[in-house]
């Protein structure tokens, strides 16, 4: 018996077991806001947002107030991570598809 395989393989289960619990415990949390998500894309691309961005620019929203989502590039930058993870995610469910 080889016992050096033996335990190399060993730390491979226990790290591969550790990394899918992570993964799905993150996958969890996605399914828990992907209606917050959908809110947030609904939001930037409504009147509202439009009308609070242009107030934003004009002075007219509180200083300390924290409006990344007033950011045109933090949103869009959130939908194309979303979009490339997913990619990712589709790419790699292919290739450890046993």
């Amino acid at each position: 018996m080889d016992v050096n395989k033996v335990k190399k393989m060993e730390s491979v289960l226990n790290n591969a077991k550790a990394i899918f619990k992570d993964l799905n415990d993150v996958l969890d949390r996605i399914e828990v806001s992907k209606e917050d998500i959908r809110l947030l894309f609904e939001y930037y691309q409504s009147k509202e947002w439009l009308q609070v961005y242009d107030d934003s620019n004009e002075g007219k929203t509180p200083q300390d107030l924290q409006c990344g989502v007033l950011s045109q590039d933090e949103v869009y930058n959130l939908l194309v991570d979303m979009n490339n993870t997913s990619v990712r995610m589709k790419r790699l469910a292919d290739e450890i598809d046993m």
